[in-house]
């Protein structure tokens, strides 16, 4: 009851209100639970009561303005008495009470019904009248203007047609990959089979293994983009400094845990659990590309906030350029190393190239000693104490696949937590204010 008066006046100064549901019931004068009256706002004459039993139902509706049949669905116990202004005339099922044609209340500008389920993606015609309604009301804040529609539709195309293009040279990459990798295999000496299958080995066991962490900082970068650029249009400089620090430390910190794991992990995961040693070898090669990888999502996330989607897209040209030169010109010579080398070399290239064009922009701060110093003394620590507890536990009478699974997974978990320790050291001293 505190803003009876407030919403009285904002119904009578024709603002706009939707009510649906149960919700009606609280704009009457007083709502009636087993004789006992309840008041209610009293902005309007009708009266609710409650019965000991429920309408339940779809219903078919036609309103005032509109020619289309308004469909929803209703489930309730309260019937509405003395409605004089409906909003709806009832075709198929119950109104405001039993046999009544009536449902929902209408006036001015407010728009109550029983109905839900929901009521306006079940009726677009009964939305667009709602839209056209908020949209020619005299208030400034809703006035629809063709001129600056257009002007947004344009500068979201200015950003998103590069967005697309990005996405599209990525795909393409991908099949132009899957088509090349084993040809250049083949003219670096192998057989058909013998290339099919390093190519099958790397991309179905290793790259996804890599890349898999990589979905947090996908994540990551979702969110920290309508962050960037929400500050950037405000000006707010700090706040895109503050933010740009941290992602990118968290990316790092990131990168250099995972190129520990893979590196110490790596034989298990391709000798032990998919059953090619090589796959193992793939992994701990590309291992180090796991930090410029996640820099790279992070950044280029970064660059579009700034709105400097064109570089970005310039920047992945730049490595995807790098990554068919040597697929071209060094695998037929060194193998398939050549190709490892070539997306290392990438992901390194467009890594630096947007962090100098982020620091061109808003000039960041990169702290080594927090971004990599610190991590990978950690992370050594932790491998070591993961290394001491498998040679430990090695000792045992224990053999067989099943023990050495519970081996990595203790010595996995001690890894985690010794590192986890760390991060929570880090982001703790991060939210200290400075002095």
């Amino acid at each position: 009851m505190n803003y009876q008066n407030e919403i009285r006046k904002a119904i009578m100064t024709n603002k706009h209100f939707l009510v649906t549901g149960n919700a009606i019931e609280f704009f009457g004068e007083y709502i009636n639970i087993n004789e006992v009256k309840y008041p209610a706002l009293n902005i309007f004459p009708y009266r609710v009561l409650h019965e000991n039993y429920r309408i339940v139902g779809s219903v078919v509706m036609s309103m005032t303005g509109i020619k289309e049949k308004i469909i929803g669905f209703q489930n309730r116990c309260g019937i509405m008495i003395d409605d004089d202004r409906p909003l709806f005339k009832v075709i198929e099922g119950t109104g405001c009470y039993i046999n009544s044609n009536k449902e929902g209340y209408w006036y001015r500008n407010f728009f109550g019904t029983y109905i839900f389920g929901p009521l306006l993606i079940r009726n677009p015609h009964f939305t667009n009248y709602l839209l056209k309604s908020i949209m020619s009301t005299k208030n400034k804040k809703y006035k629809f203007k063709i001129a600056e529609l257009f002007s947004s539709i344009k500068k979201l195309f200015s950003v998103s047609y590069i967005l697309t293009i990005n996405k599209i040279m990525i795909t393409f990459l991908g099949c132009f990959e899957a088509i090349l990798v084993p040809i250049v295999l083949k003219k670096s000496g192998l057989s058909t089979n013998d290339a099919l299958s390093i190519y099958g080995v790397l991309t179905g066991m290793a790259i996804p293994v890599i890349t898999f962490p990589s979905s947090i900082n996908t994540s990551v970068s979702t969110m920290i983009l309508p962050t960037i650029a929400d500050a950037n249009t405000s000006n707010q400089k700090d706040r895109v400094k503050k933010t740009t620090e941290v992602s990118i430390w968290f990316s790092l910190v990131m990168g250099i845990f995972f190129i520990g794991i893979f590196s110490f992990y790596g034989n298990f995961i391709g000798g032990t659990i998919f059953g090619h040693p090589e796959a193992g070898e793939y992994i701990r090669t590309l291992a180090w590309l796991c930090p410029f990888m996640y820099l790279s999502i992070t950044m280029g996330s970064i660059l579009h906030g700034l709105g400097k989607t064109n570089i970005a897209f310039l920047h992945n040209v730049i490595g995807t350029s790098i990554r068919l030169f040597c697929l071209w010109f060094v695998v037929p010579k060194v193998g398939i190393m050549g190709y490892l080398w070539g997306l290392l070399g990438s992901e390194l290239i467009v890594s630096l190239l947007h962090g100098y064009q982020i620091h061109k922009e808003i000039h960041f701060e990169f702290d080594v000693k927090m971004c990599i110093i610190k991590p990978s003394i950690w992370l050594t620590l932790s491998l070591v104490i993961g290394k001491l507890l498998q040679t430990i536990l090695g000792y045992t009478s224990f053999t067989g696949k099943v023990w050495g699974f519970f081996i990595s997974g203790v010595t996995a978990i001690s890894i985690l937590s010794v590192f986890l320790y760390f991060l929570a050291r880090q982001i703790k001293d991060m939210r200290k204010p400075a002095i």
